[in-house]
């Protein structure tokens, strides 16, 4: 996938690197080998880390990866433009052209170095590949897609799962004492498909009502529906449930227990190192960007003010702004990284004036990138119910502070290489101050009260930039002024 003037994002045929060229990717319709092509330099760009040829640049997919993110869309297409901003505001290592950031190891393809062994700002995140880089023979090497091993798994013959005794009254609750007594089977039955299998077999020793789910196929075939199920890396199973009548063709309790520990072989165990990989993916390219109106309500417009940096003729902030990022860069080339980490790309910013005086709800949207949790984006909600949201939202709110007669003053700061990971709202009234609860990953970061105390006269502005993996706070510097 790469980007080419003029044609925007492109999505090219099997490619070819080739060291003749001082080390040229080709992106072709087809695939490098037909007849009669000769690698012409229209077709030639340069990947990754490398920066552009005649503008020009890419990044290099899996096929196999890029067929199971199709399938994770499945039926909406993959939206192009979306994913290349979000591949190219990844940071990239420094000692390797081809391994992106994620927060992870790749499901342990790559050995994440400790965080004691490296300074937060040193490219020294990753370590050797697999076992000592002797990776070639393990699951990482196996096919993920392997059609056929899918075809003969489907078509395999269940074995008659052990025979049980009844409901054992030690282990669920007596007749007339179970609350779902009077619940229809249909209803316990939806109510078990929304739960993951351990809590529906911790829930039948609560209640007879679902003693009897454990044993229809129903449930079982929940598990393979959907993108969140605990089987959705099986899509092919989800395509066979598509078909009406075929739910009951196959015995989903006994493939959900075929595709479980030490049954499952190696092209399924790569496969779902893979598919749980593209799910975090998927959500970061699910954000949606919140567009400012061209025109701002008065309350919303940021003023100037002295030391503006945003001022004609002033290129840094002066004395009176207050700063706090994670390690950030612009739109500048690849080429011009130091060695330095640099945990972002800030490709967006907004700039807006907060009524500290007016807001009553302050909602915040997050996402996951590894193991940690940021911001993506920010809801200031009026006492007059007028809302203005600030950077990406994602349809579900990871929380919400309510300020009951008190006035907003600024935010405490989690800060991490990546940017900031989480906030923590300060509010007063009159002389008490007040701290809201963390929003986001506060956890082994550094902490700052350094914009815990910027409103002034009623008003904050703020100058929020964000990159476009997630919009963010994880790369979203607040700037602060008191006006």
């Amino acid at each position: 996938m790469y980007s080419n003037p003029g044609e925007g994002i492109v999505l090219t045929g099997v490619g070819r690197y080739t060291f003749a060229n001082a080390g040229t990717y080709f992106a072709f319709a087809a695939r490098w080998n037909d007849p009669g092509y000769n690698n012409p330099r229209a077709h030639q760009f340069d990947i990754m880390r490398q920066g552009y040829l005649d503008g020009r640049r890419g990044f290099a997919l899996h096929e196999s990866c890029w067929t199971l993110l199709v399938q994770a869309y499945h039926p909406a297409p993959v939206p192009h433009e979306r994913l290349f901003d979000v591949l190219r505001s990844m940071p990239m290592a420094m000692t390797d052209d081809t391994t992106m950031d994620w927060g992870h190891g790749y499901g342990d393809l790559v050995f994440l170095r400790g965080e004691t062994s490296y300074f937060p700002w040193e490219y020294l995140r990753f370590g050797s590949r697999g076992s000592q880089g002797r990776w070639f023979g393990t699951p990482y090497a196996i096919n993920p897609l392997a059609f056929s091993q899918v075809e003969r798994l489907l078509a395999e013959p269940p074995q008659t799962p052990p025979s049980r005794n009844p409901v054992p009254t030690s282990e669920a609750s007596p007749a007339g004492h179970d609350p779902f007594d009077m619940v229809p089977e249909e209803l316990c039955c939806a109510i078990a498909a929304c739960l993951p299998t351990n809590d529906l077999l911790n829930l039948r020793l609560a209640s007879r009502s679902f003693w009897s789910i454990f044993d229809t196929q129903q449930f079982w075939a929940s598990r393979f529906r959907g993108i969140r199920s605990e089987r959705s890396w099986l899509y092919e199973a989800a395509q066979v449930l598509a078909t009406p009548g075929n739910i009951q063709r196959h015995d989903w309790r006994w493939l959900y227990r075929r595709t479980t520990g030490a049954r499952i072989e190696e092209w399924v165990t790569n496969r779902k190192r893979i598919w749980d990989l593209i799910l975090p993916v998927v959500d970061l390219m699910d954000l949606s960007w919140s567009e400012l109106p061209a025109d701002l309500p008065a309350p919303w417009t940021a003023p100037y003010i002295p030391g503006d940096p945003a001022a004609p003729g002033r290129s840094s902030p002066g004395d009176l702004w207050l700063q706090a990022s994670g390690s950030l860069w612009g739109r500048g080339r690849w080429q011009d990284i130091t060695p330095l980490q640099r945990a972002c790309a800030q490709l967006k910013k907004v700039r807006v004036a907060i009524p500290t005086d007016e807001i009553v709800t302050i909602a915040a949207s997050t996402v996951h990138l590894g193991s940690k949790l940021y911001v993506a984006g920010l809801t200031f909600t009026t006492t007059a119910g007028e809302s203005l949201t600030l950077g990406y939202t994602n349809g579900r709110v990871g929380g919400a502070f309510q300020l009951h007669g008190e006035t907003l003053t600024g935010f405490n700061l989690a800060i991490g290489l990546r940017g900031i990971q989480a906030l923590q709202f300060v509010s007063r009234n009159h002389e008490t101050e007040r701290f809201s609860a963390w929003l986001g990953y506060p956890h082994n970061s550094p902490k700052t009260r350094r914009l815990s105390n910027a409103a002034s006269g009623g008003r904050m502005v703020l100058e929020v930039g964000f990159d476009v993996r997630q919009a963010r706070h994880d790369g979203l510097p607040l700037m602060l002024t008191m006006s």
